[in-house]
């Protein structure tokens, strides 16, 4: 299965796999926040908290032959892993 981004920062340009990984991305008060990059943030014990997956971003991009929207490779959608994973990985 292709991995898809769900969220997508028109500020940054950014790829996330869900709210909380876009939300944790963008950092300080309501009307002066910032982009940070994926890799930039942390958890609490300095391990990062999301990880880059290949896969397609199929929003906001029209086709420029018609109707529909294009499927746009990327190899930088941010993702939280899912505890189970991180288990596995142990």
């Amino acid at each position: 299965m292709i991995q898809t981004c769900r969220y997508h920062c028109r500020t940054c340009g950014q790829h996330f796999t869900s709210l909380a990984a876009f939300d944790s991305h963008r950092s300080g008060p309501w009307a002066e926040r910032i982009c940070l990059r994926g890799f930039e943030i942390l958890k609490r014990d300095g391990e990062q908290l999301l990880e880059p997956v290949a896969g397609e971003c199929r929003i906001s991009i029209a086709r420029a032959d018609g109707p529909g929207m294009e499927h746009v490779p990327t190899d930088e959608i941010w993702r939280i892993p899912h505890p189970a994973e991180l288990e596995e990985e142990a």
